[in-house]
């Protein structure tokens, strides 16, 4: 989103939802203080970035500028219900809600300081950690032992069943507009996370220290993107550790096809169904080469030993002097992984 639209769409939304709380909720003072912390609120929810402590205290003030107007519950979470709604966007839609979270803790803490439930106080303290400023002291009041490493995970609900305990040593909260959690590495819930959430996917992030596990979130997030791009990558958990190839090969989807139609173009004039055997060969042999390996090749494709030699032959042909230079074998080895993937053919 260039710079222009984005404030085009941050002025919309400003006039559209004031239009609105005005004509629909009176008693909400919009001309204060309230309602300038608001229109930050609605800058931060319409921009990228994440909410770092400066911005949490913003939102936990604006639920403390909703006490001092005498606002209800009720007509604070109508404001934020009419911001989703008149936002549309899904994306920002999620970071309003994320502002929500982070007030309504305010709200609750300036209107009776003991009341802050647990849950609010868990989510402050995972936006504190995400904007690597964790606070020992709340974590030790919300029972969370804080781990040297950690990892990021972002989850996508897949169905309608609600997120499964996970227990205390899972921090959970919204970020770049997804339910996230963060782990300690090696916790047992990274294991049992299908069994305990069933209709939801999980993308597991790569181990980090505490002070860095925003960027193992932030891969986890991308990951989830990419999945809903491309079928071939989704599994109920997804170990970007473990996939960090495959995730790598589809992040930038015009320099992919670029280094497929390049690498690939000796196998562009074949039948679909021709085009591809020979692709399936071709990551047989690139991903296990060797003498000896023909006759499990052939196993794996299911076909007769003497067809995969021949179709190896077919293939040294079309494409020469790639398999010799060591860039070009492996851009061809990429390029082929990638094609499988795309089109779900790809063994692991």
């Amino acid at each position: 989103m260039s710079g222009l639209n984005a404030a085009a769409t941050t002025s919309l939304l400003h006039g559209q939802v004031t239009a609105r709380l005005r004509a629909e909720s009176p008693e909400i003072e919009l001309s204060g203080p309230f309602g300038a912390v608001l229109g930050a609120a609605l800058d931060w929810a319409t921009a990228p970035g994440a909410m770092d402590a400066r911005w949490v205290r913003m939102f936990r003030s604006l639920g403390a500028l909703a006490v001092a107007d005498g606002l209800s519950g009720d007509s604070l979470r109508r404001v934020f219900q009419v911001a989703a709604e008149v936002a549309g966007r899904p994306v920002i839609a999620a970071r309003i809600a994320e502002v929500a979270t982070v007030c309504a803790a305010g709200y609750t803490a300036a209107r009776d300081p003991g009341e802050e439930s647990m849950v609010m106080r868990r989510r402050r303290l995972f936006h504190l950690v995400m904007a690597n400023e964790p606070d020992e002291e709340l974590a030790r009041e919300v029972n969370w032992p804080m781990p040297r490493t950690a990892i990021g995970i972002a989850l996508a609900r897949l169905g309608t069943e609600p997120l499964g305990e996970l227990g205390p040593n899972v921090l959970a909260g919204e970020w770049e507009g997804r339910t996230c959690l963060i782990v300690r590495a090696g916790d047992p819930v990274l294991k049992s996370f299908p069994h305990r959430c069933p209709g939801w996917r999980a993308a597991i992030g790569i181990p980090a220290p505490l002070a860095e596990v925003s960027g193992s979130l932030a891969v986890a997030v991308r990951a989830l993107d990419l999945v809903e791009r491309y079928p071939a990558l989704r599994r109920p958990v997804i170990d970007c550790m473990a996939e960090s190839v495959n995730l790598l090969l589809f992040t930038d989807g015009y320099l992919l096809e670029q280094l497929i139609d390049r690498r690939l173009a000796p196998l562009a004039d074949l039948m679909p169904k021709q085009r591809e055997r020979m692709l399936a060969t071709l990551h047989e042999w690139l991903s296990r080469p060797g003498r000896g390996q023909a006759e499990e090749a052939a196993k794996r494709l299911g076909v007769h030993v003497q067809t995969f030699r021949y179709r190896v032959r077919k293939l040294q042909e079309m494409f020469g002097s790639q398999f010799s230079e060591p860039h070009g074998r492996l851009d061809l080895e990429l390029a082929t992984r990638a094609a499988l993937l795309r089109t779900s053919h790809y063994r692991n």
